[in-house]
């Protein structure tokens, strides 16, 4: 008489393990996302090294793309992979701007304010 087979964890395991990355999934980017101001949608990725310029208003979205623009760090899918994009994020309840960029932050009361453009700039490696 044999010895009574024993059953393989390996899928129980392999299902827990899966369940368990899914999981973690979900929270980073639940963590990390913010609103794309042109949806309203969730943005899964953050900006990585880049600049995240939160403004009160569509004028001051306008005034900040335009800058971008002329810099050259439009907030397009290969600008921001170099981490070199601003991206404006529209947040009617700001009174300022608020400008953060690899771990640093700093208030400014409009969207054209020079101290604004020379904190992009800096940020940037300009």
């Amino acid at each position: 008489m044999s010895a009574p087979r024993r059953r393989s964890t390996a899928p129980t395991l392999l299902a827990l393990s899966a369940a368990v990355a899914i999981l973690l999934a979900v929270v980073v980017v639940r963590l990390a996302g913010g609103d794309d101001p042109r949806t309203g949608s969730p943005v899964a990725a953050p900006v990585a090294d880049g600049v995240v310029v939160e403004v009160p208003d569509a004028r001051g979205r306008r005034l900040i793309e335009a800058y971008a623009r002329r810099i050259g760090a439009e907030d397009r899918p290969a600008v921001r992979a170099l981490g070199q994009a601003v991206v404006v994020r529209v947040r009617p309840r700001r009174a300022d701007v608020l400008v953060r960029a690899g771990g640093r932050a700093a208030r400014f009361s409009r969207a054209d304010d020079p101290r604004l453009q020379a904190f992009v700039a800096r940020a940037l490696g300009g």
